[in-house]
């Protein structure tokens, strides 16, 4: 019984296997290729990482609307003048004390050490005047040649956090405006390295100039943002290989912020950087943990990549966001044109290569095609010859079927 059941389910290659591969359909293939580009914009998560948090109830009642009213009058008669008032009276002062202090002539070294000790004042200030309220876990280590701090990036409140804790220089895109003002007049004591990403020189030169920085044991601590972007602090993007590649000790820290009340996150496509000052000035507060990791160094035979990756997800453990491997830069530069036309060939080779099967098996189902007409006189004599065999043969059938019923005509009447 057993064997009789296997030798009807165990069949041989030939017999199982079709002899005909599937026709290739261009309707289904295109429709294959929409559903894809469909499903990947509804699992979009590069964009997701860059989407702020909204605080609008789904459902308006009466209750959250006289909640939402209550708090806006809250915000914007007591809460919003209170912190503005600081916010001036902490930029204007410390702006006339930074440029006294550079007109006074004191010693380098005083001076120096003066305006250090002026920007921990000047950082608390700022997150006073935007309704901060920081908790630091761990201690701020010391400074020490070849050391950098890899930070996660979510507005400019994390440089400002480090600040209260130690004068930090910065890696960072030079803007123009009220931000441009303040990095370049009031934190220049820190030695910061500005750059522009649309220039190809300053981008090359980056990595040089930061390994020459961290040598230097008198300059003050130096903070990178290995994104490069700034993110909504729910996700971490992929860490640019440049602060990895240098061989320096890397010190990660992470900062979390609580967006019960306001959303810290800085979009720089929607909102200058002194509207964005104004509404976390309108807004109830916002909590910051800030995590001081311990020092790592790259291992032996692991890469420059998988070093960034490995401080990548220390920070994101730490603080509990979720990593990925997206490129910051893609948020501001479009897909390279090389980079499209190899995803449009790869789809077009797919329907070349789809429409030459289809024609191989149309080829070989179809009966095979009429005789070519003749074309040299050869050929045509040969064809005549042929047509007129085939004639004198039909014509001797027909004389021999008639010679057949005269003679049984004859035979019937004898």
């Amino acid at each position: 019984m057993s064997s009789k059941t296997d030798s009807t389910h165990d069949l041989s290659p030939q017999q199982s296997a079709s002899p005909f591969r599937e026709p290739y359909n261009l309707f289904n293939h295109g429709w294959s290729q929409f559903q894809k580009g469909y499903q990947t914009i509804i699992d979009d998560n590069f964009t997701i990482c860059f989407e702020a948090k909204t605080y609008f109830p789904k459902k308006w009642t009466f209750l959250n609307i006289l909640q939402y009213i209550l708090k806006e009058m809250l915000c914007d008669l007591i809460i919003f003048p209170i912190r503005f008032i600081i916010f001036f009276v902490n930029n204007f002062i410390f702006a006339v004390i930074f440029i006294l202090v550079k007109l006074i002539p004191f010693s380098q070294q005083f001076r120096l050490k003066l305006q250090k000790q002026l920007v921990l004042g000047y950082g608390w200030g700022w997150l006073s005047s935007l309704g901060v309220f920081p908790t630091f876990h761990g201690t701020f280590p010391k400074p020490q040649p070849n050391y950098i701090y890899v930070v996660n990036h979510t507005c400019m409140i994390d440089y400002m956090l480090l600040c209260t804790q130690r004068a930090c220089g910065s890696v960072g895109q030079r803007t123009p405006g009220f931000l441009g003002w303040i990095m370049k007049h009031t934190i220049d004591c820190c030695d910061n390295i500005w750059f522009d990403r649309s220039m190809q020189y300053e981008r090359d030169n980056l990595t040089r100039r930061i390994k020459t920085r961290i040598q230097d044991p008198e300059k003050a601590n130096l903070l990178i943002f290995p994104e490069g972007v700034c993110v909504n602090n729910e996700y971490t993007l992929m860490f640019k290989r440049g602060a990895f590649e240098i061989g320096a000790t890397v010190v990660p820290v992470g900062i979390k912020y609580n967006k019960k009340f306001t959303d810290p996150y800085y979009n720089t496509r929607k909102v200058g950087f002194f509207m964005y000052c104004v509404n976390m000035m309108r807004s109830l507060g916002v909590g910051a943990d800030v995590y001081f990791l311990d020092p790592v160094d790259q291992k032996e035979g692991e890469s420059v990549y998988q070093f960034a990756a490995r401080v990548q997800n220390l920070i994101s453990d730490a603080t509990g966001m979720k990593a990925t491997g997206f490129d910051g830069y893609m948020k501001h530069y479009p897909p390279s044109g090389s980079y499209m036309r190899k995803i449009q060939e790869s789809l077009g080779d797919e329907v070349c290569e789809g429409l030459r099967i289809t024609n191989d098996i149309l080829h070989s189902l179809s009966p095979p095609p009429p005789l070519p007409s003749p074309t040299t006189d050869e050929e045509k004599q040969r064809r005549e010859m042929a047509i007129d065999v085939s004639k004198w043969l039909v014509d001797k059938t027909e004389l021999n079927e008639r010679q057949k019923k005269k003679t049984q005509k004859e035979i019937k009447t004898d």
